[in-house]
């Protein structure tokens, strides 16, 4: 590392290049169209403020001591390079994502209303540093978001201008220092995979090496042979940045894990149903010997989030197979809307990185022999999620045979020709198929076999198109209105059933729990929808 690295890195004074400036210089005091900026982003608690104070060697930027994030605006420090005498360079803290006080997205656009209000279309970004602390929880801050904010900021072609700084590296004992290591290969290999691959470089941040100056060395090297990135007029020279405006966007939260390092030649089989439908089990029959996904035991379900599992098939060595377990909905919970919320966000990820739907997998417990209120919420939903032409590569398996006795075979079959008959017919009629699935291997790789067969169709679901292609809010699609309308309906059976069990005299308690949970459905469809589409009569009526 130069010299100045070295000085850079000590504390300021009579050897730091710094020293003759005031405090009062650093501030930030208006643009000049010949500034360069870095702009410093990261999570709450991940070193932004700390990189900073290094970077001028004191105390400039404010450190938050406590759990919630301390800096909550955008602020800019113009930092000293004896490199480039004829520029500045500015410096840039930002608020964290993933704090408490703020939404990520609504950080990723303060960020950029500030570039756009401070330097109008001629804001120059010559890098972004990233900062991440390296005990931090993985799960806590997946791939794609992460790829995404980086994006949103800077433009579609910032990553070559990317810094993946891991930080913390000296705040832990000595024998910590493996497992560390071990995380940071981790997000190599997985997190930060994209990044690295469009040329992102990845740095250890220690207090006591310089290794910040030498993050803004690696990116101002650029300066005089690479041109800036305007992230104004990135964003209109690439469709590819229309996306960071989705109005899906700003239904993800944090917890959501997208899948890592998504390709376009992935092909995704979609595994979908009522909890306890045996969605899981169908998915663990394809790998044998492994119980890859989860298996609910009890009345509640087991998959709460929607997790990929790559399945192995050596007739397609151009692609992965990319098996989706989603949460089954629930009548019980009351929790129906999440969980659209956790498939679609999912799904139109999945989209825009341009993976391609080669099925969808619908189970369907053949033991359920009543069309009931839940049943038919998920249905309909479900109906709403694929559309009439993705219905072509539509399976309805028909799951737990191996449950039942010979004698019960024949009333199963009865079951499931009025399923073909009536309540699935429309969706047969869209070129959806009926398999049957007894719990054998044989019989689950047959169903992914038909799907992956050499005449598949790979074109999106209506949610995918209708959250992505028409940007439109998650309550305005057909899943979500078709979601509403169940809740409507089973809203009304609830109170129909009140009406009877008082006309019985019937038990008080269990009036009770039917008004708990007819409250809970108006409680969350009004959530929901009553700033966005009109509520049903239904739940107007007994709101």
């Amino acid at each position: 590392m130069d010299s100045l690295a070295k000085l850079l890195s000590k504390p300021r004074g009579a050897n730091h290049p710094n020293e003759h400036l005031e405090r009062g210089q650093y501030v930030f005091k208006g643009p000049l169209d010949s500034d360069i900026l870095i702009i410093i982003i990261g999570a709450t608690g991940s070193g932004k403020s700390t990189f900073i104070n290094l970077l001028f060697g004191e105390d400039v930027a404010p450190v938050g001591k406590g759990l919630q994030s301390h800096t909550q605006r955008v602020d800019a420090y113009h930092l000293p390079y004896p490199k480039l005498p004829s520029k500045r360079v500015i410096v840039i803290d930002t608020p964290g994502f993933d704090q408490a006080k703020g939404d990520d997205w609504e950080i990723s656009r303060r960020i950029k209303t500030w570039l756009n209000q401070s330097y109008k279309s001629k804001a120059k970004v010559f890098g972004i540093v990233y900062c991440h602390n390296i005990l931090q929880n993985l799960s806590k801050w997946p791939a794609q978001r992460t790829f995404e904010l980086i994006k949103a900021i800077g433009g579609p072609s910032i990553s070559k201008k990317v810094i993946l700084c891991t930080t913390m590296w000296d705040s832990f004992k000595e024998e910590l220092q493996r497992t560390l290591v071990e995380r940071e290969e981790e997000l190599k290999r997985n997190q930060w995979k994209t990044l690295i691959d469009e040329n992102a470089i990845v740095i250890r941040g220690k207090r006591s090496d310089g290794s910040a100056i030498e993050a803004i060395d690696i990116l101002l090297n650029s300066a005089q042979t690479e041109s800036p990135v305007n992230p104004q007029t990135e964003r209109t020279k690439k469709s590819d940045s229309l996306r960071r405006n989705k109005k899906w966007h700003q239904e993800t939260k944090i917890e959501d894990d997208f899948f890592k390092d998504p390709k376009k030649s992935d092909l995704i089989i979609i595994v979908m149903g009522a909890t306890g439908s045996g969605k899981s089990s169908f998915i663990n029959l394809l790998f044998p010997g492994k119980d890859v996904a989860p298996v609910g035991k009890g009345l509640a379900s087991h998959t709460q989030m929607v997790t990929a599992y790559h399945l192995p098939d050596p007739e397609f060595p151009n692609n992965r197979i990319i098996l989706v377990d989603t949460p089954g909905f629930d009548d019980s919970k009351g929790d129906d809307w999440e969980i659209l919320r956790r498939i679609g966000v999912w799904l139109a990820s999945s989209y825009e990185a341009s993976m391609k739907v080669a099925g969808i997998v619908y189970c369907h417990d053949i033991g359920a022999t009543r069309w009931s209120g839940g049943i038919k919420k998920t249905f309909d939903t479900f109906t709403g999620i694929c559309g009439p032409a993705a219905a072509r590569k539509v399976v309805l398996l028909t799951t737990m045979w191996d449950r039942f006795t010979e004698d019960a075979q024949e009333n199963l079959e009865a079951h499931e020709a009025e399923l073909e008959s009536s309540f699935w017919l429309e969706m047969i009629q869209q070129k959806a198929v009926i398999h049957r699935n007894k719990r054998t291997a044989g019989s689950a790789q047959d169903t992914i076999d038909y799907l992956l067969n050499k005449n598949a169709y790979y074109d999106p679901l209506r949610l995918q198109k209708e959250l992505v292609d028409k940007n439109q809010s998650l309550s305005k699609t057909a899943a979500g209105r078709n979601l509403l309308s169940a809740l409507d309906r089973l809203a009304g059976d609830h109170r129909n059933e009140v009406i009877r069990y008082r006309e019985e005299g019937g038990n008080s308690q269990r009036i009770l729990t039917i008004e708990g949970e007819i409250a809970k459905i108006i409680a969350d469809a009004k959530q929901r929808f009553a700033e966005t589409i009109k509520l049903p009569k239904m739940l107007v009526l007994q709101s």
